[in-house]
């Protein structure tokens, strides 16, 4: 029974959490700190979703960033950080394959 609806309770528990997150950090550079790191954490989850697009992971990352914007004001800012830490993150994971997940 649980199970069944664990997409819905994980979606309010993600939008909850992005609520809760921008009304904790009030000033501008916590925000945009937290969100930055939002992308590289959701950049490298995608490596761990089989690499495919998988649509509730997306919508996940969505309510996060629609429940972080709405309390936090910053839609552009909090936009243009997690975008710059998904790339971030995926430098990091090619970076990391290249040079550190060299198994010979």
């Amino acid at each position: 029974m649980f199970f069944a609806y664990i997409f819905e309770l994980s979606l309010l528990v993600f939008l909850a959490l992005g609520i809760v997150l921008s009304l904790v950090f009030s000033g501008s550079f916590m925000i945009f700190v937290t969100i930055f790191l939002f992308g590289i954490i959701a950049a490298t989850a995608h490596k761990f979703t089989k690499g495919g697009l998988n649509f509730p992971y997306v919508l996940l990352i969505i309510a996060f960033l629609i429940g972080y914007v709405l309390f936090s004001g910053f839609f552009w800012g909090v936009l243009f950080f997690f975008i710059l830490g998904m790339i971030s993150g995926k430098i990091v994971l090619y970076l990391s394959k290249k040079y550190v997940d060299k198994r010979r």
